[in-house]
C-alpha cells in the first residue's frame, strides 16, 4: 500500500521556498497598488491619463514588438520542449497509476 506522509509534502524546504517566494510576489503587487493610490491621491496623478497619453502607448508599441520578435525567434524550441515536458509527465502518470493499480490487484487477491 502506497503511504503518504503529509509532514513530508507541507514542510520540506522546496514548499517553504515556493510559499516564501509567493507571499513576496503578493507582497509585491500589494505595495505597487498602494504607491498608485498614493500618487493618485497625493499628487492628482491619474493613471488611466498617463497610459492612454501617445507617448506611452508608443513605448509599450516598442516593447510589445520586441517581445514578439522575441517569441518567434524562441516559439519553436519552447514548444518542442514543453511538448516534450508534458509526453514526459503524461507517461509518468500513466507509468504510476498503472504500478499503483497492479500493486492494489495483488495485494487484494487472497493467496
Amino acid at each position: 500500500m502506497l503511504q503518504w506522509s503529509h509532514k513530508k509534502f507541507f514542510f520540506n524546504n522546496n514548499y517553504i521556498k515556493i510559499m516564501k517566494d509567493q507571499r513576496g510576489l503578493v507582497k509585491e503587487i500589494l505595495i505597487i497598488i498602494v504607491l498608485l493610490v498614493i500618487l493618485g491621491y497625493f499628487f492628482n496623478i491619474n493613471i488611466n491619463t498617463v497610459l492612454s497619453s501617445a507617448t506611452v502607448q508608443a513605448n509599450l508599441a516598442w516593447f510589445w514588438n520586441i517581445l514578439v520578435y522575441i517569441w518567434s525567434l524562441i516559439s519553436t524550441p519552447v514548444t518542442y520542449l514543453w511538448n516534450l515536458f508534458l509526453s514526459l509527465l503524461h507517461a509518468g502518470v500513466n507509468s504510476a497509476a498503472i504500478q499503483n493499480a497492479t500493486q492494489s490487484v495483488a495485494s487484494s487477491t487472497p493467496l
